[in-house]
């Protein structure tokens, strides 16, 4: 780590797996209707790699990193099956596999999602709103 960048350099002489990890607590999208996950490739040296996410060791998604790569964001939108899995808790894995040589630099892995659940008006409200309308409506009728 550097700067807030995982930054990975590979033997010359083998080729190279690395994997970082992240226990996810149960419920942490609760409530989420879409989510992404994204990086950034901050810098690829010449030789290419790829990428692999993983939750409870199934795989989410799977990158080729070209070779001379910079600055180049990257994100999938998880499935509803992927999304409920990942919100029962459990852990989630950035796979890196880069031939002999391969040096990579990356950058703001996160997930975003996009919770509509809060807007949804509740069906008790909506019924206060209907009952004062319709008493508003009676009161003008009377007059």
């Amino acid at each position: 780590m550097a700067d807030g960048n995982l930054i990975l350099h590979s033997s010359k002489d083998t080729q190279s797996i690395f994997t970082v990890s992240w226990l996810i607590k149960e419920g942490l999208l609760t409530g989420a209707t879409t989510a992404d996950l994204g990086f950034t490739v901050f810098e690829a040296n010449e030789i290419p790699s790829t990428l692999k996410f993983l939750f409870n060791n199934a795989e989410l998604a799977h990158f080729n990193i070209a070779a001379n790569t910079k600055n180049e964001s990257l994100s999938f939108e998880m499935t509803p099956l992927q999304l409920s899995a990942i919100n029962s808790g459990g852990t989630l894995a950035l796979e890196i596999n880069g031939a002999s040589g391969a040096d990579l630099s990356l950058d703001a892995v996160s997930i975003a999602t996009d919770n509509h659940a809060g807007n949804v008006p509740e069906p008790a409200l909506m019924g206060l709103v209907g009952l004062s309308l319709t008493g508003l409506g009676l009161l003008r009728k009377k007059k």
